[in-house]
């Protein structure tokens, strides 16, 4: 997931992404196209890209997007052309809810389906009642 529950819709100051120089610090943003050092919205003499030219401009046309959840659309995007559209599992790893996954403990426990987004899962669950 990228960004968080609180992260602004685009008439409320967010942004899905930028790939231009010298842009605000104040306008939140999913994803910074090009841009040297992480985080980063600008550069300067002492932080230049290694591009002469500036921002890395191949950045975006050699990106692979793909089933990624963004709370600025608050949905899963399939952003690359070229790669069918496949459903995405409630989990990568088991095809349904596990035989020892524990009674009365939600399944799938993470996810932009799941009411919040997150539930505990059972380590977390045990660690916070104190069983090893």
């Amino acid at each position: 997931m990228l960004g968080d529950p609180s992260f602004p819709a685009a008439a409320s100051g967010g942004n899905y992404e930028i790939e231009s120089d010298g842009y605000s610090y104040a306008k939140a943003t999913i994803y910074q196209l090009g841009y040297p050092n992480m985080g980063n919205n600008g550069y300067t003499a002492f932080d230049a890209p290694k591009n002469p030219n500036g921002l890395d401009a191949k950045v975006k046309s050699t990106l692979l997007r793909y089933k990624n959840y963004d709370y600025f659309n608050k949905a899963v995007r399939t952003d690359s052309t070229g790669i069918p559209d496949l459903p995405l599992p409630a989990s990568l790893t088991y095809a349904s809810q596990p035989a020892w996954w524990p009674s009365g403990t939600p399944w799938p426990p993470i996810g932009p389906d799941v009411q919040g987004y997150a539930n505990k899962i059972p380590a977390q669950a045990r660690f916070e009642s104190g069983i090893p």
